[in-house]
């Protein structure tokens, strides 16, 4: 299933993209807001979906840039870093952790 088979299901079609580079599925009925969370698109390894702010503090504020997977003036692959870093610090610190792979940060 598609991002646009899952807003069709749970947001009536609408997607909102964020800068920080997330997916917002907006209007979801609180009923379905679990049904959303198993869909198998969000739980095959590829995404991290945290559950809770509680139980994940800095995994659910995390943003990095696309990395050298996707922009050519990026330095490193930082995605993965950067989720591994949050779930290293995430018992300890509670913080957001923000990851960039050039220079052209502001």
């Amino acid at each position: 299933m598609a991002l646009a088979d899952i807003a069709d299901k749970y947001s009536q079609g609408e997607i909102r993209l964020t800068v920080e580079q997330n997916v917002i599925f907006p209007n979801v009925n609180n009923t379905k807001v679990s049904e959303l969370l198993q869909e198998p698109l969000f739980n095959i390894g590829h995404y991290f979906i945290p559950k809770t702010d509680k139980d994940f503090p800095l995994s659910r504020g995390l943003v990095s840039c696309t990395g050298s997977q996707f922009c050519g003036v990026a330095l490193i692959e930082t995605k993965n870093r950067a989720i591994e870093l949050s779930k290293r610090l995430e018992e300890e610190l509670k913080v957001v952790v923000e990851v960039s792979s050039s220079n052209s940060v502001q």
